[in-house]
């Protein structure tokens, strides 16, 4: 009984870890042609109805891991449209004022968030929610320079 429970909790590790790789490697079907498979990233983004990455509704490790990863490789998404939970957040220095949903990671030591620029004509703060509020944002995925350094956006932003 022992050694069929290790077995079968060794098949589901092994089947985990498979699963949750998130690099794109090349298998050799039966066949002999050679298929790319998907990455964790990739499956994410054909999760959402009506978006191409929709982050609502996702454990808050894998939201952070996905934010990250769109921070690091923006280019995989830009002209994507996102949508994503968190809480809002507004940050300001000498060239004006950003609004950003964040989202803590598991532990709620870390943050990750993408900066939104709602469309149309706002006022802050009579037009924006409370900060820490929890909010839904949904906008095209862009990036922008300022200051020598490239930042990532939600353009044309609504709330939900």
């Amino acid at each position: 009984m022992k050694k069929a429970l290790s077995v079968a909790l060794a098949l589901c590790m092994m089947f985990l870890f498979s699963c949750s790789s998130g690099d794109k490697t090349v298998a050799a079907p039966s066949n002999g042609a050679e298929v790319e498979k998907e990455s964790a990233a990739s499956l994410i983004d054909t999760a959402g109805f009506g978006y191409d990455v929709d982050l609502v509704g996702l454990s808050s490790t894998l939201v952070y891991a996905q934010v990250y990863d769109m921070m690091v490789y923006p280019e995989k998404y830009i002209g994507k449209s996102v949508r994503i939970c968190g809480m809002f957040e507004v940050y300001s220095n000498n060239l004006g004022i950003y609004f950003a949903c964040v989202v803590p990671d598991a532990l709620a030591c870390c943050t990750q968030g993408i900066e939104f620029d709602l469309e149309g004509e706002h006022v802050y703060p009579e037009d924006y929610p409370e900060i820490g509020e929890l909010i839904t944002v949904s906008g095209t995925f862009n990036t922008y320079l300022e200051n020598g350094m490239t930042y990532a956006q939600l353009q044309g932003a609504k709330l939900e």
